[in-house]
């Protein structure tokens, strides 16, 4: 029997409204624009991936923190890549059906979201 490793667990907002939220799939690529609305209908386990890029020179570093309802949920830390793109798979997380805001705070300035993937883990 596999053991299944979790980052975190995360639970919906009961306020949020989910008009105009985007609603996940087994796998979904977010473009991202800013803080978005996503809407989950089941419990279900995530993969994070995560496309981003940096202006700067190779030592210069950047970093963000991906937060799910007002809690973090990855930390993530880029070298400048002179722009080009840099996928990363963030982390597993465990996330129960409703509504959530997804938000990037930014922790050292110059880094770029492109996209925000969530891929669901089926055992």
């Amino acid at each position: 029997m596999g053991h299944r490793v979790t980052w975190a667990k995360f639970h919906a907002d009961a306020t949020l409204v989910d008009r105009g939220a985007i609603k996940l799939a087994s796998v979904s690529r977010l473009r991202y624009s800013g803080d978005m609305a996503i809407s989950l209908e089941k419990d279900a386990t995530y993969d994070l991936l995560l496309s981003t890029s940096s202006s700067g020179l190779a030592l210069a570093q950047t970093g963000c923190n991906l937060l799910l309802n007002g809690s973090v949920v990855a930390t993530i830390q880029t070298h400048g890549a002179l722009g080009k793109p840099i996928t990363q798979k963030l982390c597993r997380i465990d996330i129960t059906a409703g509504n959530y805001l997804l938000q990037f705070e930014a922790t050292k300035p110059d880094m770029a979201i492109d996209w925000l993937e969530f891929r669901q883990v089926t055992d």
